[in-house]
């Protein structure tokens, strides 16, 4: 007989992109999950990147960078990850093993579902990610992906980019928006 009390384990992927505040989504549905007793664990890619970088260039020069700088690091640390990878699934399978060892530390086995337990991965950049995930979690994997348009995301960058430095060219800013914008639509397998 099984116990219909038990709340199955959750994948949550958030795909958004650049300047998209995947971050106050990600609050929100915490906070929802909380609400109906889940524990809401947020898995940031950007941070397992980081972890992962062997040189260490991402966290070293992080706290000092320029958001637009940081912002470029993670797109070509992401790029970087899935050509050594040879796959688009590479940064994917970083957030997989964060699952394993926050199962591990809760108590469980590695590869056991926690169940009540939810995972909120953000942010996945390439289509084989979200391939692999729903691949190993099935029904359990959802993905949300948030939209803003194109000139909202652009103001969300630019009011940023302006705070932090006094730029003289507003075509300079634009110039700017306008590659950060590409690279992140055009993640890289080779």
């Amino acid at each position: 007989m099984t116990n219909t009390n038990v709340k199955q384990e959750l994948f949550i992927g958030l795909v958004g992109a650049v300047g998209t505040d995947l971050h106050k989504l990600s609050q929100i549905i915490k906070k929802e999950l909380i609400e109906v007793s889940y524990n809401a664990h947020e898995i940031s890619l950007s941070s397992l990147m980081e972890q992962a970088e062997k040189s260490g260039k991402l966290k070293e020069s992080r706290a000092s960078d320029l958001e637009h700088v940081r912002i470029q690091k993670f797109i070509n640390a992401g790029n970087k990850l899935r050509k050594l990878g040879k796959n688009g699934d590479t940064v994917a399978l970083l957030a997989i093993e964060q699952i394993r060892q926050l199962r591990e530390q809760n108590g469980n086995s590695q590869t056991s579902p926690a169940y009540q337990n939810a995972y909120i991965i953000n942010s996945l950049k390439h289509p084989d990610e979200i391939r692999r995930l729903r691949s190993i979690y099935g029904e359990s994997f959802i993905t949300i992906s948030l939209y803003s348009p194109k000139h909202i995301r652009a103001d969300r960058l630019r009011d940023t980019i302006l705070r932090e430095n006094n730029v003289e060219k507003p075509e300079d800013i634009e110039n700017l928006l306008n590659k950060l914008m590409d690279n992140d639509e055009n993640a890289e397998v080779e």
